[in-house]
């Protein structure tokens, strides 16, 4: 599961949603809106994060876009105080 971004030289040319080796969406412009339809995907047909992005999609889900936020793990709230820290 990922979004696969073609380019040629510096330009980007097409952005696809893959889920499960496979082209789910294609032609998206930018990178963001891959990533909104990525969570969409993955919320709507309730498929489990990869083990290895767990925490990523995590703090994107709960953090972000703030969906089942009261239910955090420590880890995940231990990254969004670091994001929003005011750094100096």
């Amino acid at each position: 599961m990922s979004a696969d971004l073609v380019k040629q030289g510096e330009d980007l040319l097409d952005i696809s949603v893959v889920l499960e080796e496979q082209i789910i969406l294609h032609g998206i412009k930018d990178y963001s809106h891959a990533v909104v339809m990525l969570m969409g995907l993955l919320y709507a047909l309730n498929i489990d994060y990869p083990k290895e992005l767990r925490y990523t999609f995590e703090v994107i889900q709960k953090v972000l876009v703030t969906i089942g936020s009261e239910n955090r793990s420590a880890r995940v709230h231990g990254r969004r105080n670091r994001l929003f820290r005011k750094t100096v």
